[in-house]
């Protein structure tokens, strides 16, 4: 997405997807539907600033806490309802994951081994959890700082 000729991000597919090019023609010309135009401003003006307050934060985080946040992140997108018995499925390596959390495949893989020992997740297989407990993911996570 470019906003006002600056490209903030970029994304890669991790999956089969379909890519579709907008001009800000089209937009302003009112030439998409309703609820499209205003699905699209909303996210051309809010997720680069989103992504970059994520990314800010996630600096400050411990390696738990990372993978726990990134595993509850990706659960609300695909289940915004996201709640104990939930399961998330994860596309991503592990090797993607850690990549994309600035961490060790290691590191990663210890960390799920961690979350999962204290209850907190369950591991089905290498790319699906069971959210067991995500009050209890919440207060680990702040007293984890402590």
């Amino acid at each position: 997405m470019s906003h006002r000729g600056r490209y903030l991000c970029s994304a890669e597919a991790l999956s089969d997807c379909l890519y579709r090019r907008r001009s800000w023609q089209d937009v302003e010309a009112n030439q998409l539907q309703d609820e499209m135009q205003e699905k699209y401003l909303t996210c051309l003006h809010s997720e680069p600033w989103t992504m970059q307050f994520q990314t800010l934060r996630r600096l400050h985080l411990s390696a738990d806490e990372s993978v726990a946040n990134f595993i509850i992140e990706i659960g609300r997108r695909t289940n915004p309802g996201l709640t104990n018995g939930s399961r998330v499925h994860l596309e991503m390596s592990r090797a993607d994951i850690a990549s994309y959390l600035g961490l060790t495949v290691e590191t990663v893989v210890r960390s799920l081994k961690r979350l999962t020992s204290k209850g907190l997740l369950i591991a089905y297989t290498p790319h699906e959890f069971g959210i067991s407990d995500i009050a209890g993911i919440y207060r680990h996570l702040r007293g984890s700082r402590d």
